[in-house]
């Protein structure tokens, strides 16, 4: 056999989404979005102002009224947490 009839018929790409990589991507986006989300939060509650000296009802109240931070960290750990599992 000569080298040109061993010649390898070329490969077919599929066409579509590629859940895999894109699911790879995600993963690797929210990791470092959480990171970043958990040390900003750790970052404002404690060493911005007084610290945990100024916990007190107003301040947790006003915690409660801005949620956006902690829904977005929640809603990420989950994602990733049930993409673990499955």
């Amino acid at each position: 056999m000569s080298a040109q009839t061993m010649a390898t018929a070329p490969v077919r790409r599929r066409r579509g989404v590629n859940l895999e990589k894109w699911g790879w991507i995600f993963m690797r986006v929210s990791g470092v979005v959480l990171v970043v989300l958990i040390f900003g939060h750790l970052f404002v509650n404690l060493m911005v102002g007084e610290g945990i000296h100024a916990l007190d009802f107003a301040f947790m109240t006003a915690r409660v009224a801005k949620r956006a931070v902690s829904t977005v960290m929640r809603c990420l750990s989950v994602v990733r947490v049930l993409n673990r599992v499955s």
